[in-house]
């Protein structure tokens, strides 16, 4: 039993699974082989929420490699698919300003301010009858 679940571990099935995979090689060091994990996760679609990570995950893979253009792309395409997510445009801020796009960094930064005040927002109150 122990030998099997070695072998699937090993042998991702899943988008989840290269997805998982990719977070263990890149913990290890092994970001070339993190990168082609996320990359077969997104090409596999999957749920939205491992899309998103994927994307993400790569991103960040492609940060430790100075790979700033392709994290920043990687980080878009993290927000088409989840843009209630603030931790992208966040992210997507952080690499702008290491390229010293400072305009297009504050930008994304003003987004997220925004995404992340628009989700805890509360409701307020519908007011009725004379005030």
């Amino acid at each position: 039993m122990l030998v099997a679940f070695a072998v699937s571990a090993q042998t991702p099935r899943s988008s989840q699974d290269y997805n998982n995979r990719g977070l263990d090689r890149q913990s290890k060091g092994d970001i070339d082989g993190s990168i082609e994990d996320y990359s077969k996760a997104i090409s596999l679609g999957g749920p939205p929420q491992v899309r998103e990570a994927a994307y993400n995950n790569r991103a960040n893979a492609r940060i430790s490699k100075n790979d700033l253009d392709g994290a920043i792309a990687d980080y878009g395409k993290a927000i088409e698919v989840a843009p209630g997510n603030f931790e992208n445009y966040y992210n997507r801020g952080v690499a702008l300003l290491n390229k010293t796009e400072y305009d297009a960094a504050i930008g994304q930064l003003v987004l997220r301010r925004m995404t992340l005040e628009s989700i805890t927002r509360a409701p307020r109150p519908v007011r009725q009858g004379k005030i």
